[in-house]
């Protein structure tokens, strides 16, 4: 049986609140050669963050029934 979004999110939580707090700790000054590896996991939470907006465009919401 496929699994619901609902337990991927379960199951997931942790990992993703990591992700978050990783994102968050970015440092704002992208223009130093020193924080190239910090632009890298922008560019890489930047994608992330469309694949799930993609996915999350075929979760049928309240407000759309």
């Amino acid at each position: 049986m496929p699994q619901t979004y609902q337990q991927y999110l379960k199951e997931h939580h942790e990992q993703h609140l990591k992700e978050l707090f990783d994102f968050l700790q970015i440092p704002s000054v992208s223009s130093l050669s020193e924080h190239q590896t910090d632009v890298r996991k922008v560019f890489f939470a930047r994608k992330k963050c469309r694949v799930l907006q993609y996915i999350n465009s075929f979760i049928p919401h309240k407000n759309s029934i």
